[in-house]
């Protein structure tokens, strides 16, 4: 230190300039200033400063440099997001700046709320850049990416991670934002400046699990037989796996292509196919280990679900909503309380695009419907069917058993197992038509099944709609009517052994006129009645439930008048109708009605 410097102490020459200063206030007779000082926002400020003005402002890197009274030592300042206090370079205390720059202060106010906000967003938007340098390193190189999201459809907040090598996603919900936070930081990454907006859904269609770069995470990941199939050329269904198909299918080969072709467009597309599959026979043919065995280890097990006929009946179904491969057991229409309520259910699930899911205590919610249906029954009364039924392919009845009496299964099943990769490299290998998997087998079996479970009045409306008069005739009643015969529609009596035949026989007539024939609501209530029984006594009841079978009763032209009933053009073999009616005739012919 030279000799000058050792002759300059700052505290001397800081008493000077402040005697100097209350001399020259003095001289211009002004009081002596006294600052006192406090704490405000945890600084040491000066009390009551005097009024200054700025005369140069200036902004470098995140602070704000002021000039006071026509200074330019640049020796003001506050950081520019923060106008609150002015600090300085001089050794004077930290001020108010709405005390010592009141003109000043509104306007840097202003600027300082601006500048923080445009910093807030800068800073988003460098994490959001950062994150997506980290996503794609992850996924380069094969390491666990950790997150913290919130879905955009429920605003839940998630946080766990994508396994790039395994195509796997581990992720759980957390009560709030904060703890989303708190898992990255456990997990050594930094404090995020925001939680990101992904979609989390369940697109079983869509080939991704992960997609950092469009922020979507596939709740449905691929089986590994799905990730590891190869296309082979000349791949056909191994040996086992065929042998369990055909049993489980009653063994017809029109409907195993069929089947084939339907599985593979789960397997390869992973779509709704509108269709349903019905398997009857009796235990031990391989229904239960179709879908155990087979077809859920090729789908994914969180993805194929088992449950019984009663189950639909349940108003809790949440689990359908991630569920592609659905499997009824044990289907018997005798099991159920309300069939055409479940029938309705089950059409909705088949053929409609969304679906209603409710959970316990969770409102109820639409949702996109991704199942495919395969029902199996050990009874031959298993699945009501319609006439035009477009929904249900159904197998042939299998009596035969898949292993003799006293033999186990755990050879069948190992085989199974070691054969599952080849079905895959074949499900992925044969051509997936969609348009095939969307349309029904009209099968000598799914006739035999309408049969059975078909009610006696829609029996009979099926014969009336087919204009089949040989089932009229070969069911018409036999012997003398009596008293007893006689009953009350429309407040008229009727006696319905004797007006059923005279129906019939004008009938008959009409078809070999080869005119149209147009019932009333009388001889329709008769026809019924005789047949089914327990039929509305007025004709508007009659007229509502005759509308359910798709019996239409409505005004037509006929016989040269407006005649209001159900239009008819009997059909039938000549020759059979005609010994058919010499039976009918044979009975008495009573009075015209």
């Amino acid at each position: 230190m030279n000799a000058l410097a050792q002759k300059i102490n700052p505290d001397i020459i800081k008493s000077q300039e402040q005697g100097l200063i209350v001399a020259l206030r003095q001289k211009a007779g002004l009081p002596e200033k006294k600052l006192g000082i406090r704490i405000v926002y945890d600084h040491h400020i000066a009390t009551a400063p005097d009024e200054v003005q700025v005369t140069g402002v200036k902004q470098v890197r995140g602070f704000t440099y002021l000039n006071l009274n026509g200074g330019d030592s640049w020796g003001y300042y506050h950081p520019t997001g923060n106008a609150k206090i002015i600090y300085n370079f001089k050794g004077e205390p930290n001020y108010l700046t709405r005390e010592l720059l009141p003109d000043y202060y509104p306007d840097a106010a202003r600027r300082a709320k601006q500048f923080k906000k445009e910093e807030k967003t800068k800073r988003k938007h460098e994490y959001v850049n950062e994150q997506s340098l980290y996503y794609q390193h992850g996924m380069q190189v094969g390491e666990k990416i950790y997150l913290a999201f919130r879905d955009r459809k429920t605003d839940q907040y998630y946080v766990g991670y994508h396994d790039p090598a395994e195509q796997h996603n581990e992720f759980h919900p957390v009560a709030s934002k904060d703890r989303a936070a708190e898992y990255l930081i456990q997990h050594d990454k930094p404090k995020p400046e925001l939680i990101e907006t992904w979609d989390y859904q369940f697109i079983p269609s869509r080939n991704v699990v992960f997609d950092p770069q469009n922020r979507f995470i596939n709740l449905f990941e691929p089986s590994k037989y799905m990730l590891n199939a190869k296309v082979c050329r000349g791949a056909t269904v191994p040996p086992t796996i065929m042998h369990m198909i055909s049993s489980a299918l009653g063994g017809d080969k029109q409907l195993i292509e069929h089947f084939l072709n339907w599985i593979a467009v789960i397997f390869q597309l992973k779509i709704r196919t509108q269709t349903t599959w019905v398997l009857q026979g009796t235990t031990g043919t391989g229904k239960g280990l179709l879908f155990n065995k087979i077809l859920q280890p090729l789908i994914g097990h969180e993805y194929c679900r088992s449950i019984t006929l009663p189950n639909l009946e349940d108003n809790f179904n949440k689990f359908m909503g991630h569920c592609l491969l659905l499997f009824i057991d044990e289907v018997d229409t005798d099991q159920v309380r309300d069939m055409p309520k479940l029938m309705a259910r089950l059409k909705n699930m088949i053929t409609e695009a969304r679906i209603q899911l409710r959970a316990m205590r969770i409102d109820l919610r639409e949702v996109p419907n991704h199942l495919n249906l395969i029902m199996a029954s050990n009874q031959p009364n298993s699945m009501r069917i319609e006439e035009n039924d477009r929904r249900f392919n159904v197998c042939p009845r299998q009596e035969q058993r898949l292993l003799k009496n006293g033999k186990g299964g755990e050879k069948l099943v190992a085989k199974i197992h070691e054969e599952l990769p080849d079905f895959a490299n074949y499900l992925v290998s044969r051509t997936a038509d969609p348009e095939r998997a969307r349309t029904t087998l009209e099968t000598d079996a799914k006739r035999e099944l309408q049969t059975i479970t078909q009610t006696a009045i829609e029996e009979v409306a099926e014969a009336l709609r087919e204009g089949n008069l040989q089932y009229f005739i070969v069911h018409a009643p036999t012997g003398e009517s009596n008293f007893e015969d006689r009953i009350t529609f429309g407040g008229e009596s009727v006696n319905l052994v004797d007006e059923y035949r005279v129906i019939i026989r004008c009938a008959h007539d009409i078809y070999l006129s080869g005119k149209s024939h147009v019932l009333n609501h009388r001889e329709l209530f008769v026809l019924f009645e005789v047949l089914v029984g327990k039929m509305p006594h007025t004709k508007a009841r009659l007229k509502k439930r005759l509308g359910h079978c798709h019996i239409q009763i409505k005004p037509h032209s006929y016989k040269g008048t407006s005649a209001r009933g159900f239009r008819i053009q009997w059909q039938g073999d000549k020759a059979q109708l005609e010994e058919a009616r010499k039976q009918l005739d044979s009975a008495p012919i009573p009075e015209p009605f």
